[in-house]
C-alpha cells in the first residue's frame, strides 16, 4: 500500500506562521498521531488530530499528484468543533 507524501513548501510555512502554528505540530499530526480523521473532498484533504500537546489540529492539505499531498494550512479547532470531534473519537455521534 503506497503511503502518502508531504510536501512542505515556503507558501506552507508562510501559511503556519501567519495562523500561528508550529510546522512541528503539523508534522505530528500527520506522521505520528492517533487517532485522526480524514476527509476529502475532491483535491483537498483535511486531517484532524491531536497536536504534540493534545489539542486537535485541523491540517489543509491539496492533493498535487495521487498520494502526494501540498500542505496549504491548518487551524486549530473552535470550541464548538473540538466537542464534536472529541465525541467522534469516543463513538458518542451517530
Amino acid at each position: 500500500m503506497p503511503r502518502d507524501v508531504y510536501i512542505w513548501d515556503d507558501d506552507s510555512y508562510a501559511a503556519l506562521a501567519a495562523a500561528a502554528i508550529d510546522w512541528l505540530d503539523v508534522q505530528y499530526v500527520l506522521y505520528h498521531s492517533r487517532p485522526c480523521v480524514r476527509g476529502h473532498l475532491g483535491a483537498v484533504l483535511r486531517v484532524t488530530a491531536p497536536a504534540r500537546d493534545g489539542r486537535p489540529l485541523l491540517v489543509a492539505l491539496i492533493e498535487d499528484a495521487p498520494d502526494r499531498y501540498r500542505v496549504v494550512g491548518a487551524r486549530w479547532l473552535d470550541p464548538a468543533e473540538r466537542t464534536a470531534w472529541e465525541q467522534m473519537m469516543k463513538g458518542e455521534l451517530p
